[in-house]
């Protein structure tokens, strides 16, 4: 929780580095989210077996006091490179860091937890979590916008030194599964040889029944609309509305509320519901959010929004209740996709499955942020907004019918058995 603080106040800050430096232009935001998403995309593939071989929480530990010490240096490296780039290439490995961190963090709660418990556990590690996102978007935006960016990275790290000092004192019964160095060439061709085969056999657990294809689809589509938010709302409410990053601020506050009552209604409401029905029914209204948002945009003209500071504020207004809303049904999206895994997959291939987890989301972020922020540049953000309504109510209704008459409990096989 501590840390996620001081990641909003580094997301803060990189926004109102981005609104001075490449004021006007949304592509430039999708540009940026190259840097955030690059290493999950790369490292998806290839580092759930590491992940499922070591201690998970040498791995937070690791990941914390790594991301400290970078995310201190990025105001030197900027002040004496004078170029965002290199900035830029700091904070491409503070999120390779950050990966290995976010992964080896979904993994570890079922070792500390019943298996019953999962999902108020999910709910519960989730609430704490956006409450964090809350606090440090509404702090760090205030603070940024009043003092400037440097000192959003300087509390970050701070935060990552906190968190450290917090994940030692957790207590983890784990015996992860020792990588014993080899001499000869022939051992280290079977590590070579088994560590694909992991790799395959995490990529046949993610497609092998139909409900997990479902999962990794909807965590796709998740971040696809993070995508489109980043580039598409963020730009819109700081740039086109003139409502700078104090705009933004509150936009995210809002948003960051209803991510924090999410977890909440999901832990007390959630178990009475099938999980997969539950992502189904939350993507459909997620779909209407979307189109309220952008059809009253469409219906009274951004033209008259822009010009008239009372529908301004009203616009924005109902912007902020859409976000608060959509931010609870992301909550219990959130919440099931990751109990179907926990419950689903073996705690000997769960790294592989949060490790695919994430270079899905961020791969769906990506390739959605880049042409988002290309095509808002050409037609009116709202027609983006609707689009992105019709492909989510299309999606859920699809996958409504695919697993209407579905098996919920699919047997999986694992390395030739059955789970």
């Amino acid at each position: 929780m501590i840390s996620q603080i001081g990641d909003r106040f580094t997301q803060m800050a990189f926004i109102e580095l981005l609104g001075v430096e490449f004021f006007g232009s949304f592509a430039a935001f999708g540009g940026v989210a190259v840097i955030f998403t690059l290493p999950s995309i790369v490292l998806g593939p290839i580092a759930g077996p590491f992940i499922d071989s070591w201690r998970k929480k040498h791995v937070l530990l690791v990941g914390d006091a790594v991301r400290a010490l970078l995310i201190t240096s990025l105001p030197f490296v900027y002040l004496l490179s004078g170029h965002l780039m290199w900035m830029l290439g700091v904070a491409l490995v503070v999120y390779v860091f950050g990966f290995f961190f976010s992964a080896a963090r979904l993994a570890i709660v079922p070792l500390i937890v019943d298996r019953k418990e999962f999902m108020q556990a999910n709910s519960a590690n989730l609430t704490l979590l956006r409450a964090a996102t809350g606090i440090g978007t509404f702090a760090g935006g205030f603070l940024v916008a009043w003092i400037g960016w440097r000192l959003g990275f300087v509390v970050d790290a701070i935060t990552y030194v906190i968190s450290f000092i917090l994940i030692l004192f957790i207590k983890v019964d784990e015996k992860p599964i020792i990588i014993h160095a080899r001499d000869s060439v022939t051992e280290t061709g079977k590590r070579v040889s088994g560590y694909l085969k992991e790799i395959k056999e995490g990529i046949r657990l993610m497609t092998q029944t139909r409900m997990m294809r479902f999962v990794m689809l909807s965590i796709a589509a998740l971040f696809f609309v993070s995508g489109v938010a980043f580039t598409v709302i963020v730009p819109t409410i700081q740039q086109t509305l003139s409502m700078g990053t104090i705009g933004v601020t509150l936009l995210a506050a809002a948003a960051a509320g209803g991510m924090f009552l999410g977890p909440i209604l999901t832990g007390l409401l959630g178990p009475a519901f099938r999980k997969h029905r539950l992502i189904i029914i939350s993507y459909i209204f997620t779909g209407v959010m979307f189109a309220i948002g952008g059809g009253s945009y469409l219906v009274i003209g951004l033209e008259r929004v822009v010009s008239d500071a009372t529908l301004n504020l009203v616009m924005a207004v109902i912007m902020g209740l859409v976000v608060f809303v959509a931010g609870i049904l992301f909550s219990a999206i959130n919440i099931s996709q990751d109990t179907i895994i926990q419950e689903r997959i073996p705690a000997q291939a769960r790294g592989r499955l949060f490790a695919w987890r994430e270079m899905l989301a961020s791969l769906a972020f990506l390739v959605t942020a880049v042409p988002a922020g290309f095509i808002a540049e050409k037609v009116e953000f709202t027609y983006v907004l609707l689009a992105v309504a019709a492909i989510l109510v299309a999606f859920a209704l699809i996958w409504m019918v695919i697993l209407w008459r579905g098996n919920e409990s699919e047997p999986l096989s694992i390395n030739g058995g059955k789970s």
